[in-house]
């Protein structure tokens, strides 16, 4: 009973007052909130009830296994990662192992865990990957839009190369788009990232015709992701630019 307003009420009330780490820390009470349940329901009652004594420890064992099959064989440190420092973000590019690749094979427009132990090493965020020419390089933007990603921003500065922790790849919804032959691909903002590993992946398979549209009002991003576009030449590409800055670099 205990554990379960301080599993809701960061979340429903203080999001704006407790950080995000306290925030995420407190969804682990769940353990404890199914671990109780499970002891409080008698399965004598079945069929009628009881069902949560056999359920509950059968789900939690099978997320611990998983989550540690997570953290013991798709967990990996890239040494050597090059970071590029633009003005509303960071473009990390890094060169995952053949194992990351195997597993990532069948997940265009997938995503990933990063840590940098450099800014809090007890930190984890889901970014989406893009996937270039190269195959075992993968790329991936980091908009300044909240307390972390600003904090990695300021301690940068420059362009250097430094070390992260990768968790993945994991499939993403668009990996789906490889069962369909007409693709419309809608995205804003950091979202056209995915989309371009799905364009990427199936651009050159002859029956596909994949069709973009983005919008974006940031200008550095633009400039980054025009550098990285494998577009559909027989599909419709539709770009839409509503920043204020007037003139983009070539």
């Amino acid at each position: 009973v205990a554990a379960a307003p301080l599993i809701c009420f960061p979340m429903m009330y203080f999001r704006k007052a407790i950080s995000y780490e306290i925030r995420k820390a407190a969804h682990y009470l769940f353990y404890l909130f199914a671990i109780g349940l499970a002891l409080h329901v008698p399965p004598a009652a079945i069929p009628s009830g009881g069902f949560c004594a056999y359920i509950l420890p059968i789900c939690i064992v099978l997320y611990t296994l998983d989550t540690l099959y997570v953290w013991f064989f798709m967990t990996e440190r890239i040494d050597t990662t090059r970071f590029s420092v633009l003005p509303t973000g960071v473009q990390m590019t890094m060169e995952v192992s053949d194992a990351f690749q195997r597993r990532g094979k069948s997940k265009e427009g997938g995503f990933a865990y990063v840590c940098l132990p450099w800014t809090d090493r007890n930190q984890w965020h889901a970014f989406s990957l893009i996937e270039p020419a190269t195959p075992n390089i993968r790329h991936v933007f980091m908009q300044k839009t909240g307390n972390w990603t600003n904090a990695v921003h300021e301690g940068l500065q420059r362009n250097t190369v430094r070390p992260v922790w990768v968790c993945g790849p994991f499939a993403s919804p668009y990996g789906q788009a490889k069962f369909f032959d007409n693709q419309i691909l809608v995205a804003s903002g950091i979202g056209i990232t995915p989309a371009l590993s799905v364009i990427r992946s199936n651009a050159q398979k002859p029956s596909r015709r994949i069709n973009l549209i983005w919008v974006t009002r940031d200008p550095h991003m633009l400039e980054f992701y025009i550098e990285h576009l494998v577009l559909d030449n027989t599909g419709w590409n539709l770009i839409f630019y509503t920043g204020n800055r007037t003139t983009l670099n070539p």
